[in-house]
């Protein structure tokens, strides 16, 4: 370490002063000193920064101890060596507990460089400790700055809620940013559409900022690197400056939006000083527009999912419409001619017209089934909550149940004879039941079908299952039994017609009356599904029977 060495002396002989220099010199360091009697003069020499002191024990004006007193109030991280004629070793012992880094007598120069080198090791090590330390906090801080805007970021799927969140929490965890914005890149029409600012006003922004991808956003987007601008103003790409001007702005960094590999816009923040971003800052900045740019890769897929899913509604809506009113006539047609309303039926006819009335009739419950879809969907379903007598329900669904097609196949029923009345909508209950219990008749070729009904007085709700002894449910599938169009056989070939509404119906009917409905299954061995809903159906709201926060739609493998 010898070399230029900077050194403050306290010390009231010259003389003295000189000999210490002349050990330094003679350890290799080429000193370059100043020496101060009084406590004025040490404190005007300790804003020039000395690299080490060396301080007479005891000065006609001041001692060494305040000199150390003096050294911790300035906060600053000098070696203090104390250098005395005669000071007992209590008194040594004292003075670097409050701090000095040595003691050397008068007498024993000699260990005046060897001192000061190893003073000024243990200085470096201090300082590369607080270098790490500040490393790890600075670290801590962008984790958690990160994780602060990962959340503020992935609460919301809507682009223009996401851009605000997150420009928010850049102006709230970044210090040096007076303004941020957003541009996306339009791949159909190649351009850059301003979306989101902070900090300047938005429809001036977007009025003066061209589609055209040109200047510092163009070299973001063909680099695909940040581009740093100290001085805007005077920035040759930087187009209409006015409105940089008009806000103070001076530099600005922009940021490539990457996501999967592709660059989807820039993202630009703006310092109202001149600023030099450091390698860290650009890191940190770097580590912000990934995290941002992932969230609004996300949006745009939900966007493009959620329009997609609007125009399939409207077309299912529009053709189920369109197909009712011509099923319904065939249907009613059929039924008329099986009656023999237009003329007696040949013996020979009768097999094929039975069979025209059969699927009309399934073509219009799938239409029917369509279109109650759509409207769950869109959210147009409403609920007409009335008062049911649950026996006489109950015994009506019994009684309109038609019989399965296999004779191998018993239907069973158990219910209490003295069920109360409740409220609730009596047709979507209805719905629910004959579901499950086709769903049942389905894929049960032998055995028996269970339908129980009870009232639960404790919680004030009513239960309702559909035991079968059918094929049961693949483990791999429960999980999906109730998502929209969900087949276990998916395949042209399957041996078990249905459009995969009809359990999907179900549950989305069973949650608009504020229910449950739980399913257990083991594959080979049939599945009991069950269906509890309160007894008294809560006021109506715009989509339906509000649902107690306390239930949740469960689907569990038994």
């Amino acid at each position: 370490m010898p070399g230029p060495l900077r050194v403050l002396i306290a010390e009231d002989r010259p003389a003295d002063a000189e000999l210490m220099i002349h050990e330094l010199s003679r350890a290799g360091f080429e000193p370059m000193w100043a020496r101060a009697e009084t406590e004025q003069q040490y404190l005007s020499e300790l804003e020039r920064h000395p690299e080490v002191i060396l301080a007479d024990h005891t000065l006609p004006a001041f001692n060494a101890s305040r000199a150390l007193e003096l050294l911790r109030e300035s906060g600053l991280d000098i070696p203090m060596i104390v250098v005395s004629g005669s000071i007992s070793e209590e008194v040594a012992v004292e003075l670097v507990k409050q701090g000095a880094s040595d003691y050397i007598l008068k007498d024993r120069m000699a260990r005046l460089g060897p001192s000061v080198k190893r003073a000024l090791d243990e200085k470096n090590l201090r300082a590369e400790k607080r270098r790490a330390e500040e490393s790890v906090m600075r670290n801590l801080e962008r984790l958690k700055a990160l994780h602060e805007i990962n959340l503020a970021i992935t609460s919301t799927l809507e682009i223009e809620k996401l851009l605000s969140a997150l420009l928010e929490k850049i102006e709230i965890l970044l210090p040096f940013a007076f303004a941020t914005t957003v541009r996306l890149l339009n791949r159909d029409s190649g351009t850059l559409e301003s979306l989101a600012c902070r900090n300047l006003d938005e429809r001036e922004w977007k009025a003066q900022q061209t589609k055209i991808l040109r200047g510092r956003a163009r070299r973001v987007v063909e680099s695909k690197s940040p581009v740093i601008v100290r001085d805007i103003r005077t920035d040759p790409r930087t187009h209409n400056p006015s409105i940089y001007l008009a806000h103070g702005l001076v530099s600005y960094i922009g940021l490539p939006l990457m996501a999967s590999g592709e660059i989807l816009g820039v993202l630009g923040v703006y310092t109202r000083n001149a600023h030099d971003f450091s390698e860290d800052e650009i890191e940190f900045l770097r580590a912000v527009a990934d995290q941002a740019a992932i969230a609004i890769h996300n949006a745009q897929l939900y966007d493009r999912i959620q329009k997609s899913n609007r125009v399939k509604d409207e077309f299912l809506s529009v053709i189920s419409h369109e197909l009712r009113t011509p099923v319904t006539v065939i249907t009613g047609y059929a039924a008329l001619m099986q009656e023999g309303t237009f003329g007696e039926v040949a013996p020979e006819m009768k097999p094929a017209l039975d069979a025209v009335v059969c699927r009309a009739s399934d073509l219009l419950g799938l239409v029917d089934s369509i279109l109650e879809a759509t409207m769950l969907e869109t959210g147009s379903a409403s609920v007409n909550p009335e008062a049911v007598d649950l026996l006489e329900f109950v015994q009506s669904l019994q009684a309109t149940l038609r019989s399965p097609a296999s004779g191998e196949i018993r239907v069973r029923w158990h219910f209490a004879p003295n069920l109360p009345v409740i409220t609730t909508d009596r047709t979507k209950l209805r719905y629910i039941l004959q579901g499950l219990i086709n769903n049942a008749v389905k894929f049960t070729e032998k055995g028996a079908i269970t339908i129980s009904a009870e009232y639960l007085e404790g919680s004030g709700e009513v239960r309702f299952s559909v035991l079968d002894t059918g094929i049961g449910i693949p483990a791999a599938f429960i999980e999906r039994i109730f998502d929209k169009f969900a087949q276990v056989d998916s395949s042209s070939s399957r041996p078990r017609e249905g459009a995969g509404l009809g359990l999907y119906l179900v549950k989305k009917l069973t949650e608009l009356l504020g229910g449950t409905i739980e399913v257990r299954s083991e594959l080979g061995n049939g599945s009991c599904f069950t269906v509890t809903v309160p007894a008294q159906c809560p006021p109506p709201t715009a989509y339906g029977c509000n649902r107690p926060e306390k239930r949740s739609p469960v689907a569990r493998a038994g």
